[in-house]
């Protein structure tokens, strides 16, 4: 992420040491699993930007342009978006590829 150290901040969405973990910071979200061996070698891990994925979602479902939307990580993979005067919430499931799935009704 292009973004100072300073502005991230980093959240699990697990319990473990490895699994996945979301990176915040200078209007990005990023989602990113690590495996550990059991040697506690945690090689590179693997992500993809998470923030583009809910606001395109967002965007279409509250009929509202990209830039409108705004986005606050509720808890491990829930996010609550607002945008043009509505809100809805959305569960990112992760199984090999991520997907989105909607929480609420758009409000």
């Amino acid at each position: 992420m292009s973004c100072p150290d300073e502005k991230l901040s980093v959240s699990s969405a697990g319990t473990a040491k490895a699994g996945p973990y979301y990176v915040e910071g200078c209007d990005q979200l990023r989602r990113y699993v690590v495996g550990c061996n059991i040697f506690d070698f945690c090689p590179d891990p693997q992500g993809f930007d998470a923030g583009s994925l809910v606001r395109r979602q967002a965007a279409f479902d509250l009929q509202c342009d990209r830039g409108a939307v705004s986005i606050e990580h509720l808890s491990a993979d829930t996010f609550g978006v607002r945008g043009c005067g509505k809100q809805a919430s959305y569960l990112l499931v992760c199984r090999g590829e991520c997907r989105l799935v909607q929480n609420t009704q758009s409000q």
